[in-house]
């Protein structure tokens, strides 16, 4: 299997990928309960996972995750799973650029309607990739009365305006809080596909 996937071929959709991070957030239950940091996963599994690469051309976007991760696309919107689902990243390309306070009210809107007692634990800088995002911490707990941690990065580059929503177990285990970590360092922006035939049948 190529280490390679082309994984969406459709323009995203303003609508369709904000609900699907909606989504994201009210199928949270994916979540397996109990797991943090002392659970087996950390030392049972090998830590040097070979890493494939995610490849989104309407996106403009492309990273690296551990093999033995789940990926998914619907909507034009691309989900990351660890094996034992106890973190879930979904990243979007909702808005044009310069966007990036309307989409970060709509996902932090989002992730505080779906959760019960929801709670914003911080709010600052960070990165994604090379580009520097706004970072919002949420906590709350989800429909199962499962208690879970949402991380909010939201950016722009020339092109479009990204939100990316990460949801944890409360303690995640140390190897999967270092993948994660992995994933989002290894995040690369460039012109979308779309953008890119749209300019070229204009000119």
């Amino acid at each position: 299997m190529s280490a390679i996937r082309r994984l969406v071929q459709e323009r995203p959709r303003v609508a369709g990928a904000l609900l699907l991070v909606a989504a994201a957030l009210v199928t949270i239950a994916v979540l397996a309960p109990g797991l943090g940091d002392d659970d087996p996963v950390r030392a049972q599994e090998d830590p040097t996972e070979p890493l494939r690469q995610a490849y989104v051309p309407p996106l403009g976007l492309s990273l690296l995750y551990p093999e033995d991760w789940d990926v998914g696309t619907a909507e034009g919107t691309l989900r990351l799973t660890s094996p034992e689902r106890s973190v879930t990243a979904t990243f979007a390309a909702p808005e044009p650029s310069g966007r990036t306070e309307d989409v970060r009210r709509a996902l932090e809107r989002t992730v505080t309607e779906a959760l019960n007692d929801a709670e914003v634990l911080s709010r600052g800088s960070g990165r994604l990739g090379a580009e520097a995002v706004r970072k919002v911490e949420l906590t709350g707990r989800q429909g199962g009365g499962q208690r879970v941690r949402v991380l909010l990065l939201v950016g722009a580059t020339a092109w479009r305006t990204y939100g990316v929503t990460v949801t944890t177990a409360v303690r995640p285990s140390e190897r999967r809080v270092s993948e994660l970590g992995g994933v989002l360092a290894s995040v690369e922006l460039q012109r979308p596909e779309a953008v890119r035939a749209e300019a070229d049948d204009g000119g």
